[in-house]
């Protein structure tokens, strides 16, 4: 008998293995051979056809398929199946495609990767389809283990308290967890000022399971110390070294050490790096004897390293062996989907943590560049609660210098009405700081009142709007809103 803790676990795994398949093809035959090849081996799959590209992409638009597999021809002498892998990325940018064919053209073959597909089978003149069966276990087996590492990248995450919304820092961090269990393999982590870089490289790392985990910012050490704090010293190896003192790398052995502001490194110092990723053995400075460390690298950098090798900054040989595995992690202003969760945490951790940010105010920081990324939003949020006089943020909380840059860039603002369609307002941008707030108040309470229609009272507004009535009022009269003539 299992417990309840195993069956949960077993239908974790159990819809984590199941694979959604599209076939598309018109020879019936085909796929009868197709489909009773791989249900017999392949277990958990949930297997659909489509006779033809109509119905195939009819069948994409209403479900979320791992891998389609395409006829290129579903026609006689047409080639159909090359617009339709433009049209499947298009509706399923994370689907694997295969497409098959009679026709070994390698320059059709070359038309179907740069279009999406991620791999061509070739048909047997006899209908033989081992190789599109291999094709498909090949695509199978890929789409499981990226299912298994996105499963566990949202649980690495949890455990250490990172929230997210998009998909690029779900894809982060599956590849933290894969590189969390590489343990043999280097990490190298790139992306702006304050995308949370460290946070990455704390998932990676192995200190949940009491395995070392030392974190330097080799931009915060002076060069001429960066090999003693890294490698250690002699008594007597320089001025001031008044004992012998173990370095970073001998801290980190067995464990993981974490190299934020890599690129800062020194050339000498680098040298002295590649020794110990190549060969793990190093020496104190002063010291003769040679030391052994197995230490797995984290390294991170905000600079393009690859512009540092062209400029004789940074070692190419070094780069190479940093690089097993990279995460690039984009600003935050390309996932925005990342803000809300991010300013909902952070409210949650202050000692505030009832306060609530209006639809205007969250709209405003939604729609700010963020040119220093998660650490300036949680910067901003955090000053808003410290200075907060309610319980609810709104526009007027907003640091000016924020609003500033919104007003200077000219910002489109889109709301959704409680009725149908969308609504757009377009702040100039030659228009004042001041001017512009007033703007979009005014343009937000004219679309609350065409949501109460026949109940246009102050207390309605005020309900909808989640503020108190005398505020409202205040506003009202502020903004030089006739109470008289929009309100009953």
């Amino acid at each position: 008998m299992t417990n309840g803790h195993e069956s949960e676990s077993d239908g974790s795994k159990a819809m984590i293995d199941t694979i959604r398949i599209l076939i598309a093809d018109d020879n019936a035959e085909l796929l009868t051979k197709c489909l009773s090849s791989l249900l017999k081996e392949e277990g958990n799959l949930q297997v659909d056809s489509a006779s033809t590209p109509k119905l195939c992409l009819a069948k994409v638009m209403t479900g979320i398929y791992d891998v389609v597999v395409l006829d290129i021809s579903f026609t006689s002498g047409g080639l159909e199946g090359l617009d339709l892998i433009t049209d499947v990325r298009s509706l399923s940018p994370e689907t694997d495609i295969i497409m098959m064919s009679s026709i070994d053209n390698s320059s059709i073959i070359l038309k179907a990767m740069e279009r999406g597909a991620n791999n061509y089978v070739v048909k047997g003149l006899t209908q033989d389809i081992g190789e599109i069966v291999l094709g498909i276990k090949s695509a199978l087996a890929q789409k499981r283990f990226k299912k298994r590492a996105a499963a566990e990248g949202q649980l690495l995450a949890a455990s250490i308290g990172a929230v997210f919304g998009s998909s690029k820092m779900r894809h982060a961090f599956s590849l933290a967890s894969t590189a969390r269990r590489a343990t043999n393999q280097n990490v190298l982590i790139t992306g702006p000022t304050g995308v949370g870089k460290d946070v990455i490289a704390t998932a990676v790392s192995r200190q949940l399971d009491g395995i070392p985990f030392v974190v330097v910012n080799c931009g915060a050490i002076a060069p001429s110390l960066i090999e003693s704090e890294l490698f250690g010293h002699a008594k007597g190896a320089f001025t001031g070294a008044q004992r012998d003192k173990a370095g970073l790398f001998e801290e980190a052995n067995g464990g993981d050490i974490f190299l934020d502001e890599v690129a800062a490194l020194p050339v000498k110092a680098q040298v002295a790096l590649l020794r110990v990723v190549q060969s793990g053995e190093f020496n104190r400075i002063g010291c003769t004897n040679t030391q052994k460390t197995r230490v797995r690298i984290i390294s991170a950098t905000n600079e393009d390293l690859d512009q540092a090798v062209a400029e004789g900054k940074f070692r190419e040989d070094l780069l190479a062996r940093l690089k097993g595995i990279s995460i690039v992690i984009p600003p935050l202003c390309d996932r925005r989907e990342d803000i809300k969760p991010i300013i909902e945490q952070t409210i949650k951790k202050s000692d505030k943590p009832h306060l609530k940010l209006t639809p205007d105010c969250f709209a405003f920081l939604e729609a700010y560049s963020w040119p220093q990324n998660v650490r300036q939003l949680k910067a901003v949020v955090s000053s808003m609660l410290a200075f907060a006089s309610s319980d609810l943020l709104s526009i007027g909380d907003i640091p000016k210098e924020i609003l500033a840059g919104l007003n200077s860039s000219g910002v489109q603002i889109q709301k959704k009405k409680k009725t149908a369609g969308e609504a757009t307002f377009h702040i100039p941008r030659d228009l004042s700081f001041d001017n512009a707030v007033q703007l979009f108040q005014t343009k937000f309470i004219d679309l609350k009142l065409e949501e109460l229609r026949g109940r246009k009272n102050i207390s309605a507004l005020a309900e909808l709007l989640n503020i108190p009535r005398q505020t409202l009022t205040r506003k009202l009269q502020g903004l030089g809103i006739s109470i008289e003539n929009n309100l009953n």
